[in-house]
């Protein structure tokens, strides 16, 4: 049998489909495919039709339905004896989404008018300066769709690499201690949009200027040093290797290198970042 194609997508967009999926929930889909369901039953068969139970309905007329919300030319036409096609609650999302598509439907909201940077952008800046972050660290904050914000944080690598200072950027607990702030001083309530209320996300840049600082700095400057110091030439390779706290130089050393040398050659790799000006952004391991 031949497989599927796979396609591969950023976290980013993981995020954005999913906050998508829950503004709106499954009780939200029964009451929009329900009250559109029994209104076009009244319009298309009279007041005294849809007072009849709502199974014995589904089973005469659901598949008529479907074919009105897909534009069918003449959903009259459509046999509904053949139950494959009817409703059920497996497809009702996909008769909903069809039909907010075409127009049909609208789902009703809570969402205010007022973007949340207009209401809130004044007070931001109090709020970012709370957040205690370097000033290397640049924050933005961005809105295609009142309540649904997204904060970017671009971390400038080269000055966070050379940070005396241990930093850890973890976008879950910036965008707790936003909430908090926001909540705390500027009363806003964090939820569904179509509730009323705001949705936030956090997203690190963390590698702002990296490729700069790999090929003039450490292609250029940090690795030939490595390679010519004692114990250089046991090393088989030099892996860069990224996470919250900085980035790991991961050493590969020869089979046959002992663990002595390995631990000297690591604390010597360790010992050349520090007189080039890094700081602990910047560790080396095996």
């Amino acid at each position: 049998m031949k497989q599927g194609k796979k396609i591969l997508i950023s976290e980013r967009q993981f995020k954005k489909i999913l906050e998508q999926v829950q503004t709106y929930d499954e009780f939200d889909y029964y009451d929009a495919f329900f009250t559109m369901f029994k209104e076009w039953v009244k319009a298309n068969y009279g007041e005294e039709e849809v007072r009849k139970p709502l199974s014995f309905l589904l089973k005469k007329y659901s598949k008529k339905f479907k074919r009105y919300i897909d534009g069918a030319d003449d959903p009259d036409d459509a046999d509904d004896d053949d139950y494959e096609d009817r409703f059920n609650r497996w497809n009702m999302n996909r008769v909903i989404d069809k039909a907010i598509e075409r127009g049909l439907y609208k789902f009703p909201t809570l969402r205010s008018d007022e973007k949340f940077l207009d209401r809130y952008g004044k007070g931001l800046n109090m709020v970012i300066e709370n957040l205690e972050l370097p000033t290397y660290a640049k924050v933005k904050f961005e809105e295609k769709k009142a309540h649904e914000v997204d904060v970017r944080i671009y971390i400038s690598f080269k000055d966070w690499m050379k940070d005396p200072e241990q930093r850890n950027f973890n976008s879950s607990t910036i965008l707790s201690r936003l909430k908090n702030y926001l909540t705390n001083f500027l009363g806003v309530e964090f939820g569904n949009p179509a509730h009323g209320k705001t949705h936030m996300e956090v997203y690190l840049e963390r590698n702002d200027g990296f490729d700069d600082w790999k090929k003039n700095e450490y292609m250029k400057k940090i690795r030939p040093q490595i390679r010519l110091m004692e114990g250089g030439k046991t090393i088989k390779s030099i892996k860069i290797e990224s996470e919250s706290r900085g980035i790991f130089l991961k050493i590969t050393f020869n089979y046959n290198t002992g663990w002595n040398t390995k631990r000297e050659v690591v604390e010597k790799v360790q010992n050349l970042l520090r007189e080039l000006g890094y700081g602990p952004a910047v560790r080396v391991s095996t």
